[in-house]
């Protein structure tokens, strides 16, 4: 009777334990169900990654940036998005592409340290990442994790600036109004001639009737932290030098004179 008595004991105890166990792993199964995916709005620089790039130029290709738009999404075999195109801002540099993506990831994070991870990957500025939105593989350098509290806008400005000892058929090609436009079915205006004037180059000898061309432009930044930046990295401070890509010329080794804000 006594041996009858513990193996019943022991039996009971065992019931207790796995009842336990399963009692842990629904409120943990649970607790997964019920976790909301979190989200997370990051920028990156397109870089031109798998073979795109042509000796140290690691731009992307006009082609591929084309192809991108606002909205695109990677989705997971279950339709889940793991990444979607928010906005993109691309600027000429010479006969380069400079593009930047704001995206939203689903990630994890580790609250305590203050870390995130996507695709199980450390998710840091300056880390690489690849997404596939629309079809189109890209891959980007992150730039910005937008996280806490970032002082960041965009802004409209008018900039004074002045481009020394140009040849006249460059100064007869710029044209008030001249515009260059951004982003997809929101157009935003990029920068803008707001007003020209046009001497002569106060230089010893002039043969060639080189000019100095002042001008006005409305010009789109984003003021992080106190400064405007141009084109997304180009500072605008008095005595700077800009480089503005038109649609049909480009303003480059424009020197700044005098800033303005246009709100």
């Amino acid at each position: 009777m006594m041996k009858k008595w513990k193996i019943n004991k022991m039996g009971k105890l065992n019931l207790i334990l796995i009842g336990l166990i399963g009692l842990l792993m629904i409120g943990v199964l649970g607790k997964v169900l019920k976790q909301e995916d979190e989200y997370l709005n990051v920028e990156i620089q397109v870089t031109g990654q798998n073979g795109w790039q042509q000796g140290m130029v690691v731009q992307p290709p006009s082609w591929l940036v084309d192809r991108i738009k606002k909205g695109d999404k990677e989705l997971s075999y279950s339709g889940k998005s793991l990444a979607e195109v928010v906005d993109i801002k691309s600027y000429q540099e010479g006969n380069n592409i400079i593009a930047f993506l704001k995206l939203k990831l689903l990630i994890s994070s580790n609250k305590k340290q203050g870390t995130f991870r996507y695709k199980q990957k450390p998710l840091e500025v300056g880390s690489m990442i690849d997404v596939l939105v629309g079809n189109t593989r890209i891959y980007g350098s992150v730039t910005r994790i937008y996280s806490g509290n970032i002082n960041e806008e965009k802004e409209d400005m008018r900039v004074k600036m002045v481009l020394l000892q140009m040849p006249s058929w460059f100064a007869d090609s710029i044209k008030i109004g001249d515009k260059v436009e951004n982003g997809f079915e929101e157009k935003e205006i990029q920068s803008e001639v707001i007003s020209k004037s046009v001497r002569l180059s106060r230089i010893d000898k002039n043969p060639y009737g080189l000019v100095d061309i002042e001008l006005e432009m409305k010009l789109q930044v984003d003021v992080r932290d106190g400064l405007a930046y141009f084109a997304n990295y180009q500072p605008i401070k008095v005595g700077n030098v800009l480089y503005i890509p038109m649609d049909n010329y480009n303003l480059y080794d424009a020197q700044v004179m005098k800033i303005e804000d246009d709100n």
